[in-house]
């Protein structure tokens, strides 16, 4: 009823006003425009936190299983791309980066425990972190690969709630 009666006024105004219309349809769309470049924005935005993990789901698994304090990593996507982990003691760091619509992320590993790693001449850039949901506390996110000996391709997820 509502919508019925939106659409008929609407369409009595751009009747009465035809350049109207078409104004009202180059707003909609720069409004839905903004709204998709202002989304990609906000993903960088959620991201860049300190993360730390609560649970990981093989790829065989159906259900997450918790991680324990001991083994949990804590992770940190920095604004300018500098990217660290902690895990077990061990820390690495180095540059992480989305793909192109910001579904993926990757990373170039720079340094562990403190020692530079050697840098490898292939520099092609090789998102395979699949982001599964990005929230303003929870990061889940999957490593694509093929797994098992038949190959069957999927992802182990990881499961974090930002560090405050």
């Amino acid at each position: 009823m509502i919508r019925r009666t939106f659409n008929n006024r609407l369409s009595t105004i751009c009747k009465r006003y035809p350049p109207l219309k078409y104004k009202f349809v180059l707003v909609l769309l720069a409004g839905v425009m903004l709204s998709m470049q202002s989304h990609k924005d906000d993903r960088k935005a959620l991201l860049c936190h300190s993360w730390k993990q609560v649970a990981y789901k093989s790829v065989k698994d159906t259900l997450p299983k918790a991680v324990s304090e001991q083994m949990a990593k804590i992770c940190s996507f920095n604004t300018d791309g500098n990217y660290e982990e902690e895990m077990y003691n061990l820390k690495s760091s180095g540059k992480w980066f989305f793909n192109s619509d910001k579904t993926k992320i990757g990373y170039v590993l720079t340094a562990f425990n403190g020692k530079p790693l050697p840098t490898f001449p292939d520099t092609t850039r090789r998102p395979n972190t699949i982001i599964l949901k990005l929230t303003q506390d929870t990061l889940i996110y999957g490593h694509e690969a093929y797994y098992g000996p038949d190959k069957i391709y999927g992802h182990n997820d990881y499961y974090f709630v930002k560090v405050k």
